[in-house]
């Protein structure tokens, strides 16, 4: 049975040389031809001379899974809110449709009560507008085979919601959304699934040290944040971010990911954000060859060699990867699997290295 996603969407946002809503719905159109959904959006469904209103309300009826491209015209829309999404609110809480915001650009959604208790796509501070082409193309990409899994769900009351984690994650019958998912209750469910993480259980002390140093270093003082992040149907992970923020400046270009923790005990740093996302404006000191080489060198002191670098015996940077923590998002390492162990303190003077680079620039 073919699933009908429903686009919401503010008409300003399709007016630009390039519209991005097309743009990102194109990516979908291989799903449509295997008939695995049916995409409506007004513009493309509403022929000339149709009742516009009982057509997109038939559509609305229809509807599985409901696509809002939020935005400061999508916010100011007073149809959107007073029709679209009411109805889809509605039936999100009756027949238990699946709503998923897309993030086009900067406002104020997550001070709205409707829209903040969903998980948005991509990430709250990275709408589509700030991202260059091939990131933009590869997240299109990664929403309709990642995150709307291939095999779209029927929507029934019992039907378990996109944006949750799996119950076989946490062995319980009842999933959690990440809306719920906070660094403490990710160290919490770690230390209850013994079974699951054998041989890991250090992994929830390693977590509470990480989280404590951010807690102390970058929220409390208030400069910077702990978010978390998006459940990857393809890799299993629910992770938070650890951001500063230079001279406690919230302002996307002013924020530098550090690094991120996972639910499945995994380790990564987050410079690839600082340097291939957002825009293509240049984020110093993180496109500073330099600086790449002795941060991996410190990495590969450690131990940590499999975030790209390699040193000799003297402790000097002797090889770098290609691919690296600088030039690839994702490069989780199991500290449990380290010969020498996970060296927390010493992670954190590294991390603390690059935020003094940070402020120098």
């Amino acid at each position: 049975m073919v699933v009908n996603v429903f686009v919401s969407y503010a008409r300003d946002d399709t007016l630009d040389d390039k519209n991005l809503i097309d743009e990102f719905l194109k990516h979908g159109k291989a799903r449509q031809r295997n008939r695995e959904i049916e995409i409506f959006k007004d513009t493309e469904r509403i022929d000339f001379g149709d009742v516009w209103k009982s057509k997109i309300d038939s559509a609305l009826n229809q509807a599985d899974i409901a696509l809002l491209f939020i935005s400061a015209n999508f916010i100011a829309s007073d149809f959107i809110f007073e029709h679209e999404l009411k109805v889809l609110l509605q039936k999100h809480k009756d027949e238990g449709i699946v709503i998923m915001p897309i993030l086009l650009g900067f406002c104020e959604w997550d001070i709205i009560e409707d829209l903040a208790q969903f998980q948005i796509f991509p990430d709250p501070n990275e709408p589509l507008r700030s991202m260059n082409t091939s990131v933009f193309e590869g997240k299109a990409m990664e929403f309709f085979s990642q995150v709307m899994p291939r095999k779209y769900p029927l929507h029934e009351k019992t039907t378990r919601a996109l944006t949750q984690l799996p119950p076989s994650m946490w062995g319980s019958e009842e999933p959690m959304t990440m809306a719920k998912l906070t660094p403490e209750i990710l160290i919490n469910e770690i230390e209850q699934q013994k079974g699951a993480f054998q041989g890991k259980l250090n992994i929830a002390n390693i977590y509470e040290e990480l989280i404590q140093w951010g807690q102390e270093n970058l929220v409390s003082p208030n400069r910077g944040e702990i978010k978390m992040g998006q459940y990857n149907p393809k890799h299993k992970l629910g992770s938070a971010s650890f951001i500063y923020c230079k001279n406690g400046s919230f302002q996307t270009e002013d924020r530098y990911h550090l690094f991120r923790i996972s639910i499945n005990g995994g380790i990564s740093p987050s410079f690839w954000w600082n340097t291939s996302n957002y825009s293509n404006t240049d984020k110093k000191p993180f496109n500073d060859f330099d600086f790449q080489a002795e941060v991996l060198r410190r990495f590969s002191v450690l131990g940590l060699n499999t975030y790209g670098g390699e040193v000799n015996d003297s402790s000097e940077i002797k090889a770098i990867s290609g691919t690296n923590v600088f030039s690839k998002r994702d490069f989780f390492v199991d500290p449990t699997t380290l010969k020498r162990g996970f060296n927390t303190r010493g992670f954190l003077e590294i991390i603390e290295y690059v935020i003094e680079r940070i402020e120098n620039h």
